[in-house]
């Protein structure tokens, strides 16, 4: 290549390279001026807008739509998992041990109340009623032989007292003896004392009316004796009363524990406690069974309610306080897929547990197609009583968050735009039920084209019916 063309191709290159400079430099210079533009044209955006915000109403405010609270009249509905119980269930467990005698009943079958299920055999048990049976009647006899005894002290006594009369008779006739005695005695002294009668007279006379003054003290005596003979016999007829008390109390023994013993001939049968159906076995015909008090942990048989089945439902914390016994509820199983019932909250515990703050409910269903098996679950719709005295508005109205039953609407007055808090009784996601914080005749924003703050103008475009 000559010396010429080199020079020429280096002029070339060198060219080459300002003209790319030159293209990167115009480059930024676009870029840098198109930033610019943007940016004024963001910055005149804000102005305008907080121009708007603060502009008299009418030209240039926020239009929004309002609407007026309404009395409530539709309660809240809450959609909860609910489970299926035999409204009374039972295991029925032996009382006594014996081997399985007879079994008249299986799985699935009804019964009906007092019908005999199981047959143990214990054939001491028998025994023991007949000991028993011994033990009554020789109590009943022993009451007998000791009211008979009370008969036999009371008639002893009869004839103390008798005795006792007797003997008072007999010491009226030996002092009346011994008066006359004494008489004769005396005359016959004087007699003597004038030598008209022998001395041998006047002795006899006192013979006989010493004789007659130890026959008053015998007659005394014999009171004495009689009397206490009669104490006596009122001691024997405490005595035999006594008697007679404690029989009466060892008969009310041996009944007791004659009772005893055919309650426990009653346990070799275990019969139904109500109308129901089998749901479990657990022993065979032969097979020993140990009672419960001797260790037994196993119930023999297990029978279930199913004419009316229970519905279950764990009220989660927040809807405590709106469940009343009585409000609707509709059920769909999941097992009965097309099936829905309809029930009532029957019963509420009315305590949450501590663990899972939830509050256990219940709801009957009737059952008499035996479709509805204990077990299953499905979704239960409940329906809230509403409260009185609330008013309604949607939930759109509500600005921000709501907690602890506390929230905020915004209420126009004037034109204005004013931020009023509200006290929350329920919301189910369309309606909000206010207790307090808003009047029947207060126009609450639902709607609002542009962004509002509290003491903002704004311009009423129309009221949306509630």
């Amino acid at each position: 290549m000559s010396t010429t063309a080199r020079r020429f191709g280096g002029v070339r290159l060198v060219l080459k390279w300002s003209l790319m400079a030159a293209g990167v430099v115009c480059a930024g210079l676009i870029g840098a001026s198109l930033l610019r533009s943007n940016h004024q044209k963001a910055v005149s955006a804000d102005s305008t807008a907080t121009k708007t915000a603060g502009a008299p109403a009418g030209r240039g405010a926020v239009r929004v739509e309002t609407t007026r609270p309404t009395q409530s009249g539709a309660g809240q509905v809450t959609n909860q998992i609910g489970s299926l119980y035999a409204f009374e269930s039972a295991e029925l467990f032996a009382k006594i041990s014996g081997f399985l005698k007879a079994q008249n009943v299986d799985i699935g079958d009804h019964v009906k109340r007092g019908k005999v299920l199981v047959e143990i055999d214990a054939p001491e048990l028998m025994i023991e009623v007949d000991e028993a049976v011994a033990a009554l009647a020789q109590a009943k006899a022993e009451v007998d032989q000791m009211t008979s005894r009370v008969a036999t002290a009371e008639a002893d006594r009869e004839a103390a007292v008798a005795v006792i009369a007797q003997s008072e008779s007999e010491l009226k006739r030996a002092k009346a003896q011994h008066s006359f005695r004494e008489k004769q005695y005396y005359r016959i002294k004087e007699l003597y004392e004038l030598d008209s009668v022998d001395e041998k007279l006047v002795e006899e006379k006192q013979d006989e009316m010493e004789a007659a003054d130890a026959a008053e003290d015998a007659a005394r005596a014999a009171i004495v004796s009689s009397k206490a003979h009669v104490t006596a016999a009122s001691a024997k007829i405490e005595q035999a009363k006594a008697d007679v008390l404690n029989a009466r109390a060892k008969v009310q023994v041996a009944e007791a524990n004659l009772s005893r013993a055919k309650v426990f001939v009653e346990y070799t049968r275990i019969v139904a406690p109500f109308d129901g159906v089998v749901t479990r076995r657990n022993f065979d015909h032969g097979d020993f069974i140990r009672g419960a008090e001797h260790g037994g942990e196993m119930p023999v048989l297990a029978v279930a309610r199913t004419d009316k089945m229970r519905v279950v439902v764990q009220m989660p914390d927040q809807f405590v306080p709106l469940v009343d016994v009585g409000d609707k509820a509709t059920i769909k199983i999941e097992a009965l897929p097309g099936k829905t019932f309809s029930g009532k909250v029957a019963r509420l515990a009315n305590a949450e547990d501590a663990e899972s703050r939830t509050m256990r409910i219940e709801i009957d269903l009737p059952n008499t197609t035996g479709r509805l098996r204990q077990g299953m679950y499905g979704h239960v719709d409940i329906e809230f009583q509403p409260q009185a005295a609330v008013l309604a508005i949607p939930s759109s109205c509500l600005v921000g968050q709501s907690k602890d039953g506390k929230g905020s609407v915004y209420v126009v007055r004037d034109n204005k735009v004013y931020l009023t808090p509200v006290e929350i009784a329920a919301d189910n996601g369309l309606q909000v039920q206010v207790s307090q914080g808003l009047q029947a005749e207060d126009e609450v924003i639902s709607r609002h084209d542009g962004p509002i703050q509290d003491g903002a103008a704004v311009e009423v475009s129309k009221k949306k019916s509630p």
